[in-house]
């Protein structure tokens, strides 16, 4: 049976896509990114509102927010963190941006690096970060920044030697919708 296209329905999904991207914003410290409450908020579907992140020359390492068509350049270095427009937050750490990808009681952020591989492709590598809390010191996420980040957790020390390899501990658990390393610190910290 052959189907018609429906442009209502065409216009419709794409509404419905558009309003569920939602809105972007700036956390300006810790304390609104523990509350959720965002400045220079943006809602996504409207093309005169942007959020930039800078690394060049020029700008160095700033943000650019373009609200109601009013430019505000702001410094990372006095920023927390945003939430883009697919929902994704980042937050600010030596004037570069960590996506926040668990927010257990270990914080778990990742980086994207795109090598270049063959004639025009490319491939993305993921980099693994971890903090204590969410405005602690960033570190890269190995077994032995970990154990000197939680000195004196005996439990901890036991069961990152039990389940984990440094290659291992960016493991997401599908099961439980997390990362398998909050799952488990959450579990030992119970017994």
């Amino acid at each position: 049976m052959k189907r018609k296209f429906n442009f209502t329905s065409f216009l419709l999904l794409i509404s419905l896509f558009t309003n569920a991207q939602g809105r972007g914003g700036i956390y300006l410290n810790v304390s609104g990114y523990k509350t959720h409450t965002l400045s220079y908020e943006t809602p996504c579907n409207q093309s005169k509102n942007k959020i930039r992140i800078h690394n060049i020359f020029g700008y160095g390492a700033a943000v650019t927010v373009i609200k109601d068509g009013e430019k505000h350049i702001l410094r990372k270095k006095d920023l927390y963190g945003y939430v883009d427009c697919n929902n994704a937050t980042y937050r600010f750490y030596l004037n570069t941006e960590y996506r926040i990808v668990d927010a257990g009681n270990i914080y778990i952020y990742t980086q994207e690096e795109y090598v270049s591989q063959y004639k025009n492709s490319s491939r993305t590598i993921y980099h693994f970060y971890f903090s204590t809390a969410p405005d602690t010191e960033i570190l890269p996420l190995t077994l032995q920044n970990l154990k000197h980040a939680y000195t004196g957790n005996e439990k901890f020390h036991d069961m990152l030697d039990l389940y984990f390899t440094d290659l291992s501990l960016s493991s997401y658990d599908e099961a439980h919708k997390m990362y398998r390393l909050n799952y488990l610190f959450e579990k030992y910290q119970n017994l």
